[in-house]
């Protein structure tokens, strides 16, 4: 599932792989820096 957030001027995205079978923590997946959220969506 992915998620998205502004940070400032930019957009990120965040994907959720789920949890670490060893750890317990749960692993993402993320990029910053898009200029639109449809940009980030189209990324993600």
């Amino acid at each position: 599932m992915a998620s998205y957030e502004k940070r400032g001027n930019t957009w990120r995205y965040r994907i959720s792989l789920g949890k670490d079978a060893e750890t317990g923590k749960y692993k993402y997946i993320s990029n910053s820096g898009f200029k639109r959220k449809s940009d980030a969506k189209h990324h993600a």
